[in-house]
């Protein structure tokens, strides 16, 4: 069996993330998206060549072929990241399945982020534009919400 992954490590002022598949983690700082992983699908690779755009990489029909996986003995590396600063209140992370993501845009998540004051409420707005939009079928939405406050 294998499964994607993405992880969230918060100490202090220091944050560090780490994903396998296509599961992400979005950072948000300074009211903008400072950071989107990639994406360890053959639809990423098409769009990071140019095959297709960004938009198109959640429809595409590679989308679901993964490069590396939990699970997989030979191709499980992950790729790790971190804040090149320490991050501050107003920053927040989006954590969340390919299911997920491919039902809403990156500005979507950037907007409802602003909207929000909390983390929860932040979710539950990404939630509700996914779930709007989700095909039957889907077998993933998961997501995980994180704000810095004070």
């Amino acid at each position: 069996m294998k499964s994607t992954v993405a992880a969230l490590v918060i100490n202090g002022t220091d944050a560090a993330w780490a994903n396998v598949g296509d599961s992400r983690v979005y950072y948000l700082h300074n009211r903008a998206i400072a950071k989107i992983t990639e994406d360890h699908s053959v639809a990423y690779k098409k769009y990071k060549s140019g095959e297709i755009t960004r938009a198109q990489i959640g429809t595409d029909a590679d989308q679901s072929c993964l490069l590396r996986a939990l699970g997989n003995p030979e191709r499980n590396q992950p790729d790790c990241g971190s804040a090149q600063h320490p991050i501050e209140p107003g920053d927040g992370f989006f954590l969340c399945s390919d299911g997920m993501w491919e039902y809403i845009l990156d500005e979507e998540i950037l907007v409802d982020f602003l909207k929000a004051d909390t983390a929860q409420t932040w979710g539950e707005l990404l939630q509700l534009r996914a779930m709007e939009r989700v095909q039957s079928g889907n077998d993933n939405l998961s997501l995980i919400a994180v704000m810095v406050n004070d």
